[in-house]
């Protein structure tokens, strides 16, 4: 992942630029989670966007996680 090689080489990344990345990348089955989040009014950090989103818990669903 290109983002991981900028990383790597020591240069630092806008968080919210990382957060719009991740939800950009997110592929066309997640059409309505992604066009929710690109829609949030509030900038998220990607912790933010994993945990407090509840993206965590939609993505265990999808994949049949059952919840802890």
């Amino acid at each position: 992942m290109i983002l991981h090689e900028i990383q790597a080489e020591g240069m630092a990344l806008n968080e919210a630029f990382l957060v719009a990345v991740i939800i950009e990348k997110l592929s066309n089955g997640w059409k309505d989670v992604k066009n929710y989040l690109k829609h949030k009014r509030k900038e998220m950090s990607v912790e933010e966007l994993v945990v407090d989103s509840g993206l965590r818990r939609i993505i265990e669903r999808k994949e049949g996680v059952p919840p802890q």
